[in-house]
């Protein structure tokens, strides 16, 4: 008999066709789930990679970072070795020599003026060049503000101009 010719269900044909059918189904079926098998096993494959990457890529910046910290303690020692004398530079020697002319010639000065100047008299510089300080300070500040002023009025006129001249 044939696959066209209407068969009686559950009769032996019946039950051979819808067999076979199952087969088929089944070697499809099994030909997918290998597919499925191999995709799934390459996504294992890149997800233990991924991990291995991860590893290193954190490994070398724990070593990077341990590496940074030492270098960043050894520079903080020597910076508070130098801050503190213990170790001396070129320029802390200059700068201990430049301090002591300074201090002998603020001595000097001290000295000239204490035998040319009574106290009430040095107090009188002293408040005389406060007063002047202040005043510096005063000028400088209107001069900036001068200056801010003339300046945008000069980008005022230039843009003014620029206005009556573009068609």
């Amino acid at each position: 008999m044939s696959d066209e010719t209407p068969t009686r269900p559950g009769s032996g044909v019946d039950l051979s066709r819808r067999m076979d059918r199952m087969e088929q189904n089944h070697e499809t079926l099994t030909r997918e789930v290998s597919s499925l098998k191999g995709t799934v096993g390459r996504v294992e494959q890149n997800q233990v990679h991924a991990e291995e990457l991860n590893k290193l890529r954190f490994a070398s910046l724990d070593t990077a970072v341990g590496t940074l910290t030492t270098d960043l303690k050894g520079f903080m020692s020597r910076i508070e070795n130098i801050i503190s004398g213990e170790i001396e530079t070129a320029q802390s020697k200059q700068g201990k020599a430049i301090l002591a002319d300074y201090q002998r010639w603020h001595d000097e000065v001290d000295a000239k003026l204490a035998t040319v100047y009574t106290p009430e008299q040095r107090m009188e510089i002293e408040r005389r060049l406060d007063s002047h300080d202040k005043f510096e300070t005063q000028g400088r500040l209107l001069a900036r503000i001068g200056v801010l002023m003339l300046t945008s009025n000069v980008i005022a006129i230039i843009a003014a101009i620029a206005a009556v001249i573009k068609p």
